[in-house]
């Protein structure tokens, strides 16, 4: 998927190891363009990682997977001004989602 999107990835398997990673690039001045969160991932917190996020004065747009196209996901996502992508999923798809990433 990295390379038929054209972008380079980097996976965190919590959500600490994503804000070490965060922090790391905000501290050498990068920054990440966007965040793809799988969103069946048991350990993930949604209002956590966004309140998280927020509170590090950090803008980054954050775009979700995951299989559960429900009501309460599609609130929680809205919620943030975020979007998703249903799985499964193909490239086409992922590129419609990040569309408005420059």
């Amino acid at each position: 998927m990295q390379t038929e999107v054209g972008y380079t990835v980097n996976e965190a398997f919590s959500d600490e190891e994503a804000f070490e990673m965060i922090d790391l690039a905000k501290s050498k001045r990068n920054h990440y363009k966007f965040i793809v969160i799988d969103l069946d991932d048991s350990t993930f917190f949604l209002n956590q990682f966004m309140e998280n996020l927020q509170s590090r004065g950090l803008s980054t747009p954050v775009y979700f997977v995951s299989t559960d196209n429900t009501e309460k996901i599609r609130s929680s996502v809205a919620k943030y001004n975020s979007k998703i992508v249903f799985k499964p999923f193909d490239t086409a798809k992922i590129r419609e989602m990040l569309s408005d990433i420059q």
